[in-house]
């Protein structure tokens, strides 16, 4: 008799203390990033705190890029795109370098024409996909100006380009190769950071590759 009731008491212990014990909580599961939407293809993450800049370089897309600097600590901006508006991207080019950006082309993606005059103004330039650079290019003629007028047109946006590459810290003769050997349809090319140093200190031609896209 004594030994059945030292069981039963055994037993009413073991349960006892199984009921107490907290119960074993799932695994936390880490929470989805907060990706931010602040206009014309600019997207920030509050996670990473990179700031995504992709799409045609607009006035919207400037904006955007300003208010995630102002609104948020950026780490990193990354840059994508097909190019846009040419004196938009000296802009975003002129405010990622008085901001130290550091930028970086994802693997994969590229950054095409006004995107890549704005990217190459950052105080680093990280790529892993590729830039494609031309001459910038008015994409149809207007009827109501003269050939004179027009042509004086392309010298103020070509003086701009090159003042713009000197500031940023590249070699003029790059100016010169952009104008002579590129077009809406050919494209000086760089797809790693050495090949960007390369181009920037010295402008070599033979760092230069062109695509026919036309």
């Amino acid at each position: 008799m004594k030994n059945l009731l030292g069981v039963i008491f055994s037993l009413a212990l073991v349960v006892s203390c199984s009921a107490s014990a907290e119960p074993i909580s799932p695994e936390t599961k880490p929470e989805p990033p907060v990706v931010v939407n602040l206009g014309g293809g600019v997207h920030f993450n509050e996670t990473t705190q990179v700031l995504k800049v992709s799409g045609q370089t607009t006035l919207s897309q400037y904006f955007g890029v300003i208010k995630g600097f102002e609104t948020y600590e950026v780490k990193k901006v990354t840059m994508q795109g097909p190019g846009g508006y040419f004196f938009v991207s000296l802009n975003i080019g002129r405010y990622l370098m008085e901001q130290n950006a550091r930028v970086e082309i994802p693997a994969g993606q590229l950054c095409v024409s006004a995107c890549a005059f704005a990217a190459i103004a950052a105080q680093e330039v990280d790529v892993r996909g590729s830039l494609w650079f031309h001459a910038p290019y008015l994409p149809a003629a207007p009827t109501d100006k003269t050939i004179h007028e027009i042509a004086s047109s392309y010298s103020e946006v070509y003086i701009k380009m090159d003042r713009y590459i000197l500031e940023v810290g590249y070699n003029s003769n790059f100016s010169f190769k952009l104008i002579e050997h590129t077009s809406p349809c050919k494209f000086i090319t760089v797809s790693t950071a050495e090949e960007l140093i390369t181009l920037r200190d010295v402008g070599m031609y033979r760092y230069e590759q062109r695509l026919d896209k036309c």
